[in-house]
């Protein structure tokens, strides 16, 4: 089954035609991390109008998918930060998550290289939008509450 049709898929994406992910799923309230979610949504849309073409270039693929993860990287640095900054209470659970990711990333760029491009997109799936979408819907909307809360006191 191409992923195209997965339920995942089509729950994250509102508009198959135009393969623009759904922003409100994502949104927390809190500027900065929205600002940053946003920008690697963009990102992520970008990989999927990649991976739609009828002849996807695998090396392509790599490149798109290198720069989600290296901006995924950088939003964790900041994240991370933040936390640090307002001594949040579920700091470690937290960087457990983003380290988590660090490792199914490095898996999917090793592996990646022995999968077919609809094999590799679909791996690109579970792990790109499925499971950090998760994280921003869940981990990320968390730690923008608290900072929300500390700010109004």
């Amino acid at each position: 089954m191409s992923i195209f049709n997965s339920r995942v898929f089509r729950f994250f994406f509102k508009n198959r035609r135009t393969m623009k992910i759904d922003r409100q799923l994502f949104r927390t309230g809190h500027p900065q991390i929205d600002s940053q979610h946003e920008e690697y949504l963009d990102l992520l849309d970008e990989l999927f109008v990649i991976g739609r073409e009828p002849q996807s270039d695998k090396k392509k693929v790599e490149a798109a998918l290198n720069k989600a993860i290296d901006y995924g990287l950088k939003h964790f640095i900041v994240e991370e930060q933040l936390m640090e900054s307002v001594n949040y209470p579920e700091i470690d659970a937290h960087r457990k998550k983003h380290s988590e990711f660090r490792v199914r990333v490095e898996k999917l760029q090793r592996d990646g290289q022995y999968l077919s491009p609809d094999a590799f997109l679909h791996e690109i799936n579970l792990v790109m939008v499925k499971w950090l979408c998760e994280q921003m819907k869940t981990y990320d909307r968390e730690l923008a509450e608290y900072l929300m809360k500390r700010k109004n006191q």
